[in-house]
This record gives C-alpha cells, sequence and structure tokens, in this order.
C-alpha cells in the first residue's frame, strides 16, 4: 500500500513537472508584439509598444461561450481558413475588449458599442496587405498602435471578476503615477487553457499619456 502511495506520488510529481515545463518553455515563449519597457513596478508596467497587426472578430458576450466562439472564429483563420490555405503560427496575447472603439484604438473602425471584441497578434513582420485573407467576413485584420501604455500582470484564470479588480487597481496606478488613460483597458491572456493556472500570464493594458501641468 504504502509503495503503491509512493509511486502514485511520483507520477503525480512528474506530471506536474512536464506540465509546468511546457506552460513555461512553449508557451512561454510564443512570438508576441514588440514593446520597450520603460518602467517596473511590482506586478505594474509602463512600456511603448511597436506597431503591429491584429486579426479581430466580434464576440456574442464576454463570458465563456461567447469567447469560445470568438477564440474559433479566429483560430479558423490562422489555421488556415483563408485564401491560400496559409497556417499562421499562433502568438501570444490573445485580446478581448469590450464595446466602444475597435482593439486597434488608433484604427479608423469603430464598432457598435454593444460588441465585444477579441483578437489574435499577428505574426511579427507581416503587413495587413501581405497577410492571407479571411475565409470568413466575421475576421478584420487592423493595423495597431497602442504607443505608451501601462500594464497589470497576474496568474490563475483570467475570470470577468478577477480583471475588473486588476482593471480597477491598473486605473488607480495610472492616476497615482500622473498619467490619464487614452483607451478602454484590454485583457491579455498569453496562455492556452491547458496551462497551469500559477504559471498563466493574464495582463489588463491601457494605452496612457503624461498629465502635463497647465
Amino acid at each position: 500500500m504504502n509503495d503503491s502511495l509512493m509511486w502514485i506520488g511520483i507520477g503525480a510529481a512528474a506530471l506536474t513537472g512536464l506540465w509546468a515545463g511546457y506552460t513555461s518553455f512553449y508557451e512561454g515563449n510564443l512570438d508576441g508584439p514588440r514593446y520597450q519597457t520603460q518602467r517596473v513596478d511590482g506586478a505594474f508596467e509602463l512600456r511603448q509598444y511597436q506597431p503591429f497587426v491584429i486579426a479581430q472578430t466580434a464576440m456574442t458576450s464576454a463570458k465563456r461561450k461567447g469567447m469560445s466562439g470568438g477564440f474559433r472564429v479566429l483560430a479558423g483563420y490562422i489555421f488556415g481558413g483563408n485564401q491560400p490555405a496559409e497556417r499562421l503560427p499562433m502568438t501570444a496575447p490573445v485580446v478581448t475588449q469590450k464595446g466602444g472603439e475597435s482593439l486597434g484604438m488608433t484604427a479608423p473602425v469603430l464598432i457598435d458599442g454593444r460588441d465585444n471584441m477579441m483578437a489574435f497578434v499577428m505574426p511579427e513582420g507581416r503587413g495587413v496587405a501581405d497577410l492571407p485573407l479571411p475565409n470568413s467576413n466575421q475576421v478584420r485584420l487592423l493595423d495597431v498602435d497602442w504607443g505608451l501604455t501601462a500594464s497589470i500582470r497576474y496568474n490563475m484564470y483570467a475570470s470577468p471578476k478577477r480583471v475588473a479588480t486588476h482593471k480597477a487597481q491598473l486605473l488607480e496606478w495610472v492616476r497615482a503615477q500622473g498619467y490619464r488613460a487614452t483607451s478602454e483597458p484590454m485583457s491579455a491572456q498569453y496562455n492556452s487553457p491547458s496551462a497551469m493556472p500559477l504559471l498563466r500570464r493574464n495582463e489588463v493594458i491601457v494605452s496612457v499619456e503624461k498629465i502635463t501641468s497647465p
């Protein structure tokens, strides 16, 4: 009995190690938009992003069912649902935002305020003109320039409650540092649902500008 428990423990430890290794070494090294870190304050960062391209779609809601539908639409595009059936590499993060302007923020595309948006970041070096044409009319390719941003990082799953909590913390930090938000905060998830919760990387990101004294 004791030997069985020992082997069960060893097996569980090995599986946990493999799970952690997959999360850290594979999902931790996915390509993503380039930025320069300007300041780090614990879980908070100021960053200057370089322009990049996203594939964006509307979700029916910000709940799990709506997010799953949005994910399937975008995954279909990068896994060959395009002309000429090109498979694009998976990148990080997957970005979601509720209502208002599109995730591009500076892109001249307005989305119905009732919509919820999800976007995949396209591979570095690819522009809208040279990306494959989506088969689905639910997918839009947009140029994005977030510029200066503030972010807060956290782990576990990006539940609506956790997103709301970290959004409030981020906006409070932004104000305390003498900045103001110039976009709607976005939820950024850098891992697949199979990643180890304790090692998951989630962020809330918002574009900001320095408040100038009169």
